[in-house]
């Protein structure tokens, strides 16, 4: 702990996540393939609004409309930036498709 105040420390750790280093780290640990870092972290900052259902995008944790970086969740390359409720509903589009390739691998082969 940096700080033995909790408030601080808080605060401390709520900049730092908010850093460019941090959430490229973040997107990295999450798999996400980025060629140019530079180039994604300006989209993602400058964008406003959701490219799928153009709602206003707010920083945080538990709001359905916060910002999110949209990625094929097969190839792992990024998309566009939208809403955590449009990243979802991607989320479990992408996992239906996975399981169909899957279960047509398993058929033509057993």
């Amino acid at each position: 702990m940096p700080y033995a105040d909790k408030q601080r420390d808080k605060q401390y750790h709520s900049d730092y996540n908010k850093t460019k280093k941090y959430r490229i780290y973040d997107w990295k640990r999450q798999g996400i393939f980025i060629d140019n870092e530079d180039a994604v972290y300006k989209r993602y900052i400058e964008t406003k609004k959701c490219d799928l259902c153009n709602v206003e995008l707010v920083d945080g944790n538990r709001k359905s409309n916060r910002k999110c970086l949209e990625h094929d969740h097969l190839s792992k390359c990024i998309r566009f930036v939208c809403c955590n409720k449009c990243n979802f509903f991607l989320k479990k589009r992408d996992n239906i498709r996975l399981k169909l390739l899957l279960e047509i691998h398993r058929k033509h082969w057993v």
